[in-house]
């Protein structure tokens, strides 16, 4: 069964952030309602079949966190984790970072401190 882009992105950085300082850090494709601590959002643009057997996908990372240095922290760590994910992640060929991280303000958390760094994600299809 061919799981979505986005679903491999969270399982992926979930693996990389274990036993990090990162350890525990929330990593979903949505932001809960009640924000409490950070948090890693996976956003994703519709896959594009590239080849018969291949999809490439533009991924964005959003990092919740309690500062800049934070953010920038755990926004680098996790496109760390993806340059190196095909190692570790079968249905990863992939990564190229093409957007290091930039302050990303959510206009629906004005209080919230958030980053962003994106990237292309090539997925193999079972």
């Amino acid at each position: 069964m061919m799981r979505h882009p986005s679903a491999i992105v969270v399982s992926c950085l979930k693996r990389w952030l274990k036993g990090s300082e990162f350890d525990g850090v929330y990593v979903a494709t949505k932001v809960p309602d009640e924000l409490n601590g950070p948090m890693v959002r996976v956003d994703a643009a519709a896959p594009d079949r590239e080849t018969p057997v291949t999809d490439r996908t533009r991924i964005m990372l959003q990092v919740y966190g309690t500062d800049d240095e934070y953010c920038v922290d755990l926004l680098s760590a996790c496109l760390e984790g993806m340059e190196v994910s095909y190692r570790a992640e079968g249905d990863i060929l992939d990564w190229d970072t093409d957007t290091d991280p930039y302050i990303f303000p959510d206009p629906d958390r004005p209080s919230a401190v958030r980053w962003q760094g994106a990237g292309t994600l090539w997925t193999a299809l079972s």
